[in-house]
């Protein structure tokens, strides 16, 4: 079945007009997996992706996975002190190299032991060198584009991707004086299967509508009238926000209806009459208030199978303690959705070498990294 009829690229057009006359999209590209695998080429595999905080690794060698559009991702500091986004998939025989989070000096396949660098170089490869050909600088972790703005980690499938920052630039007077970069996030919620298409994430996040039903208490201190979108929408930007105004001064989404952290001390006057939401898709939805910024990022999923990460307090290291647990960790919640009537195709890595080679036999021509066989050890 070809969804990309003429009709359905027709529909679009009301959506695309004036806001008092624009339509919502078809409801097909919310519900179409033939839909969703041309956003992944369109979109996912080009566009940048926020993966977390680079708060979370700190240190020379921590280190931390994710999976994104369908891939599994090492994000890791490195010797030098960048920022990596490497493949967890063993160039050897695909096995994954680490998950969760921890700090160490190189990556070892847990199958046959070959060891990775903190920058994916091929380290080291046990009996290979029975191999004929076999050049370990051929063979080391595939790698990402990465690039970190406010803090925020963003990784690009695409290696001849256009920088991010300057698509962002209108968005930076709004978070000069939060001094994102220098915070820390409390706590991470994950919310997995979650049971909707990604675009319905952005579509409320900066929705002042339905807040003035669903979130009624809001309303009492920011009501949605108080809403504007302060700069036009611009193609070549990659944010659209708008502020929300207060009815008092340092506000917060609470119970009290008070800001509860200590108000980051470089915000003015006004900054502290607002709260600020802003959408940098596909994947990171951003806000701020007087004593806090909150971030969700949404991975693209499956069809109905949403992940989300939420960093919802995001404080200046020098004004308060992150919340620990005994271990005096920053405390990590993770809170697991399913649902029996939605699934989730097996995963598919890109990123397989297939270079599995039994030892003493001679390399065959150089195989592309997405071929996924894996013959041989």
């Amino acid at each position: 079945m070809n969804l990309f009829t003429q009709s359905l690229l027709d529909s679009f057009d009301s959506s695309i007009v004036s806001q008092p006359e624009a339509d919502t999209l078809p409801a097909v590209v919310y519900t179409s997996e033939e839909f969703l695998d041309f956003e992944r080429e369109a979109i996912f595999d080009h566009e940048w992706l926020c993966v977390g905080l680079a708060s979370r690794i700190p240190e020379v060698g921590d280190w931390f996975t994710v999976d994104v559009n369908d891939e599994r991702l090492i994000i890791t500091r490195d010797k030098e002190g960048e920022i990596r986004g490497l493949s967890s998939v063993c160039q050897h025989r695909a096995q994954a190299i680490c998950e969760g989070s921890g700090n160490s000096t190189t990556f070892k396949c847990p199958y046959h032991h070959w060891t990775y660098a903190l920058d994916g170089r091929l380290l080291g490869a046990p009996a290979m060198e029975r191999t004929e050909n076999f050049d370990k600088k051929e063979w080391g972790l595939p790698s990402v584009m990465v690039e970190v703005w406010q803090g925020f980690v963003f990784v690009n499938f695409d290696a001849e991707a256009a920088p991010l920052a300057p698509t962002l630039e209108r968005y930076n007077p709004y978070l000069e004086n939060y001094d994102l970069a220098n915070c820390r996030c409390t706590d991470t919620i994950v919310l997995e299967g979650l049971p909707w298409n990604w675009k319905i994430m952005f579509e409320n996040f900066n929705d002042g509508y339905h807040a003035t039903k669903l979130h009624q208490f809001i309303q009492a201190f920011c009501p949605s009238e108080l809403s504007s979108f302060p700069v036009p929408w611009d193609d070549e930007s990659n944010v659209i926000f708008r502020e929300a105004g207060y009815i008092h001064i340092d506000a917060g989404f609470n119970a009290t209806h008070k800001a509860l952290y200590p108000v980051f001390p470089e915000l003015t006057e006004e900054e502290r009459w607002r709260s600020t939401f802003a959408l940098i898709p596909p994947s990171l939805c951003l806000g701020t208030a007087p004593d806090q910024a909150f971030s969700s990022w949404c991975d693209r999923g499956a069809l109905r199978r949403s992940t989300l990460r939420s960093g919802p307090c995001c404080t200046p290291i020098r004004s308060i303690t992150p919340c620990l647990n005994n271990s005096g960790k920053p405390l990590r919640r993770e809170y697991r959705y399913s649902s029996s009537r939605t699934r989730t195709r097996p995963r598919r890595s890109r990123w397989v070498s297939g270079r599995g080679l039994p030892v003493g036999v001679a390399i065959p021509g150089r195989r592309s990294l997405t071929s996924t066989s894996t013959a041989g050890l």
